[in-house]
């Protein structure tokens, strides 16, 4: 029989941990909001001809963060009976937790797109920034604009596709696709105003 202690100690554990990462994420967006904010700055000082940062729809990030809480909670429910000591009940929290936060990030997820009088950069965020790349000026090509669904990419977020393809969307619509001069890399960015980044990486800019 599982103790009231323990099970205490190991609610207060997931509790903990669970406010830790709310902590980190209302920080990072704190952070995030000063970003924009320089982002605005610059491009008011036309350093930046186009910025867009596109978040997930709220009914897959609602739905992503109920699959892990569904997780978490099944994976306490089944497994709680056969532990037979507290560390592996707190571990099992710590499980549990984990799901839960990991969760929380890829509801966050978004994708930021920066056009400047150098190039374009690219980035992709889980609260903070996992993927950047810088692609110059001189070295960018444009090759129409494209659908992006979550089938034909392969799910959401960042995706490798092969043969140096990549995709970066969070939400399905238009996609503008980028090439490298050389033809190595192709990258294919969704946009909810890809007329505007079409017309931000034309050679006349």
């Amino acid at each position: 029989m599982v103790s009231t202690g323990a099970s205490g100690n190991a609610l207060w554990g997931v509790l903990t941990i669970v406010a830790a990462l709310i902590i980190v994420i209302v920080a990072n967006e704190v952070l995030d909001r000063r970003r924009r904010k320089w982002a605005l700055d610059m491009a008011a000082g036309d350093c930046m001809t186009f910025r867009e940062v596109r978040y997930a729809s709220t009914g897959i990030r609602v739905a992503v963060v109920l699959i892990g809480v569904a997780v978490a909670v099944h994976t306490l429910i089944s497994a709680w009976p056969g532990t037979t000591s507290d560390t592996e009940r707190f571990l099992f929290a710590i499980l549990s937790a984990a799901v839960v936060g990991l969760c929380l990030l890829v509801a966050r997820m978004s994708s930021v797109t920066e056009v400047t009088v150098a190039g374009v950069e690219l980035r992709f965020r889980l609260g903070i920034t996992i993927w950047r790349r810088h692609i110059p000026r001189d070295d960018l090509s444009i090759d129409g604009v494209e659908r992006v669904g979550v089938v034909r990419a392969g799910g959401l977020g960042l995706r490798y596709l092969g043969g140096g393809r990549t995709v970066l969307t969070v939400s399905p619509g238009p996609g503008v696709v980028l090439r490298t001069r050389g033809g190595e890399r192709t990258y294919v960015v969704g946009s909810d105003r890809a007329d505007e980044l079409v017309d931000a990486l034309s050679p006349h800019r």
